[in-house]
């Protein structure tokens, strides 16, 4: 009998995502950067019409603010990130390494540590179930970012 774990997607997602959010920070940074300081004043009031802010330097602090909170939610993903790493074993992060983050099909990460096919998927299996529980199982706020935690009924 097969057991479905819900977690699974998104804890490989997690673990996909991580090299993605590095360099987003970075480009993030870069632009953030570039932006212009907002010296000026903007008018308060309402524009009429199209609804949209037409005031330069509204939409350029706008988009500040908006860069300005991606940011620090990628940084606190990738310090959780390498938090959860820290907790693996060296085998566990030489998966990592190779499966999400060189994005290595599972015949070559396994055909790569010299593991069988069988070996390969067990040991995947654990990993992912480790760093679920590592970022905080059902209750992980990068897991399920949009309540305040997963409760599932028992029966």
């Amino acid at each position: 009998m097969l057991v479905t774990k819900e977690y699974f997607p998104r804890v490989e997602r997690f673990l996909y995502n991580i090299p993605r959010w590095k360099v987003r920070i970075k480009t993030l940074q870069l632009q953030v950067n570039e932006l212009p300081s907002v010296t000026q004043q903007f008018k308060l009031v309402p524009s009429f019409g199209s609804g949209n802010i037409s005031d330069s330097t509204a939409q350029t602090a706008e988009r500040r603010i908006a860069a300005a909170l991606e940011l620090a939610t990628l940084q606190r993903n990738i310090a959780v990130a390498e938090e959860v790493l820290q907790g693996l074993t060296d085998e566990q992060r030489e998966i990592v390494e190779l499966k999400y983050f060189k994005r290595f099909t599972n015949t070559a990460t396994w055909m790569s540590l010299n593991l069988s096919r069988s070996e390969f998927y067990r040991k995947r299996n654990l990993l992912v179930d480790n760093v679920y529980e590592l970022l905080g199982g059902e209750f992980s706020t990068i897991l399920y970012p949009d309540t305040t935690y997963k409760h599932e009924e028992t029966a």
